[in-house]
């Protein structure tokens, strides 16, 4: 049945404590994807400029003569440990990834071996017969070219004239 506004109302339990905080946790605000386009944009760090950050903040401190809009020490330095939270997180993150990975690579591995092998020791008699049949080595002859170990056949190869 539908509800109709005479109908009543559920009432819901109120959450405890705990239970609220469990979830705001859950709920934390999650960083958006980027787009290639923005992904590209962005600026890259040399490696090892957590360090040179941290340099640039000791001398401000240093130097509170240096006034800058919007930002201070403080919130530069707020900021690399922001950023250096989230290189360990996605650390971790990859190392769990690439544990999972690994059977998976080996896998595909396994496949594009025998895959290859097999179409090696195609070409091979393919190449092998086409000696005889000149419609075969002509047919295959784009995979020897991909190879770069094709040598011409059954053309007489010509010195080069000497130049004076």
């Amino acid at each position: 049945m539908a509800r109709t506004k005479s109908s009543p109302k559920k009432k819901s339990a109120k959450k405890s404590p705990a239970r609220a905080k469990k979830t705001a946790k859950r709920t934390t605000k999650r960083a958006a994807v980027l787009t290639p386009e923005t992904r590209g944009s962005l600026l890259r760090p040399p490696d090892g400029y957590d360090e040179l950050v941290r340099r640039f903040v000791d001398a401000w401190n240093e130097n509170p003569t240096l006034k800058v809009t919007e930002l201070s020490a403080k919130k530069l330095a707020s900021m690399l440990a922001r950023a250096e939270r989230a290189f360990e997180k996605e650390s971790a993150y990859e190392q769990k990834v690439a544990a999972r990975m690994l059977p998976l690579r080996d896998a595909r591995m396994v496949a594009e071996d025998a895959v290859w092998r097999s179409v090696l020791d195609a070409y091979a008699v393919a190449k092998a017969q086409g000696r005889r049949i000149p419609a075969l080595e002509e047919a295959f002859s784009f995979f020897g070219d991909k190879l770069g170990g094709r040598r011409p056949s059954s053309e007489p190869v010509t010195p080069a004239e000497p130049t004076e």
